[in-house]
């Protein structure tokens, strides 16, 4: 990874906007007095060219993993700034049986993955 990084000139963002940071998307345990191991195994790489236009970059908490989530915002800063819009449904939608259908599996999807996590 380092030759990899050094011939395509990669810079690991996070690490270099926050050089004396600890912060960590992973965490387990070892041994069997179960020490704690924390770990920042999952990086963002971008070259010197597109550091300018990446301007948010963050670490996620996700309950239902032993890995946290990061993730970068990028966006050119002299676009013009158009906003999220509105965000909403369709009512109509709830009318048609596939959508009920597909809706109830992937609910139920979702609460057997509930289920499996807090046991």
């Amino acid at each position: 990874m380092t030759k990899l990084k050094s011939s395509l000139n990669l810079i690991d963002r996070w690490r270099t906007s926050n050089p004396e940071a600890r912060s960590f998307i992973w965490e387990g345990t070892t041994g069997t007095d179960r020490r704690k191991i924390l770990s920042r195994i999952d990086h963002i790489y971008t070259t010197a060219r597109t550091w300018d236009i990446m301007n948010e970059y963050k670490i996620i908490n996700c309950d239902f993993s032993d890995h946290n989530g990061i993730s970068v915002t990028v966006q050119d800063t002299s676009a013009p700034n158009t906003g999220k819009g509105e965000q909403k449904l369709n009512i109509n939608i709830l009318k048609y049986l596939s959508f009920q259908e597909e809706a109830d599996q992937l609910l139920n999807k979702l609460e057997n993955q509930l289920n499996r996590y807090e046991t």
